[in-house]
C-alpha cells in the first residue's frame, strides 16, 4: 500500500491481563485518558522504525474510542494526518479538541438510519 502504514490497533491496546482485568470490571475500556495515552506509545512507536517513521498516521475511534483518538491527536499533532470518530461523547474532552492540527471528521448515524453524514470536517 504506497504511502500507507495500516495498523489496526483494536482491542490491542489492552495486555492479555488488562482484557481479563476489564472483561470483569470494565475498568479499562471506558478510561478515556489510559486509552490515549496507548494510542500515544503506538504513535511513537511507529516513528520509531524505519519503515513507518515518515508516513502519515490516521486515526479511527468509534464510541468510546472516539473519545481516546482524539486526546491522543492532540498529544502528538505533527504525526496526525486526520482524525475520524464515530460515536462517544467529544464534547466531555474539549480542551483537547483545539490542539488537533489534522483533519477531524466527526459522523455518526442519525436516527439509527445506517448512514453517516459527517457533520464537520476541520481542515
Amino acid at each position: 500500500m504506497g504511502g500507507l502504514a495500516p495498523r489496526h490497533q483494536g482491542r490491542r491496546v489492552l495486555t492479555a491481563r488488562e482484557k481479563r482485568d476489564d472483561a470483569r470490571s470494565a475498568r479499562h475500556r471506558f478510561d478515556i485518558p489510559f486509552l490515549a495515552r496507548r494510542l500515544v506509545s503506538a504513535i511513537d512507536w511507529l516513528k520509531q522504525r524505519p519503515d513507518t517513521a515518515n508516513l502519515p498516521v490516521c486515526l479511527f475511534g468509534a464510541e468510546t474510542a472516539a473519545a481516546a483518538v482524539l486526546p491522543a491527536a492532540a498529544e502528538r499533532p505533527e504525526r496526525i494526518s486526520a482524525v475520524v470518530s464515530r460515536g462517544g461523547r467529544p464534547d466531555l474532552i474539549h480542551g483537547d479538541l483545539n490542539r488537533i492540527q489534522a483533519s477531524a471528521a466527526p459522523y455518526d448515524s442519525p436516527l439509527g438510519t445506517g448512514t453517516t453524514t459527517p457533520p464537520r470536517a476541520r481542515s
